[in-house]
């Protein structure tokens, strides 16, 4: 493993990302208020987990009993 790629592997905290349009705007493509977390392991493979604060959770609070509308939304 190169030191490089021994830099990388652990678990990263997403904190954000954006962009500018050619016109200035700041862009963000997953909205500006994700979080979640970026996994690498040695073997070289990578794993990303994102979330979006906003988004409901199981009216059953139980994800294996959602409705087809909850399944869709998750």
């Amino acid at each position: 493993m190169s030191a490089r790629e021994n830099q990388l592997t652990g678990t990263w905290k997403y904190i954000s990302l954006s962009g500018k349009s050619t016109q200035g705007d700041v862009l963000y493509p997953y909205g500006e208020h994700m979080f979640g977390m970026l996994m690498y392991d040695p073997g070289g493979f990578m794993s990303v987990l994102l979330m979006h604060p906003d988004r409901p959770g199981f009216a059953s609070g139980d994800m294996m009993k959602g409705t087809p509308e909850e399944l869709n939304a998750a």
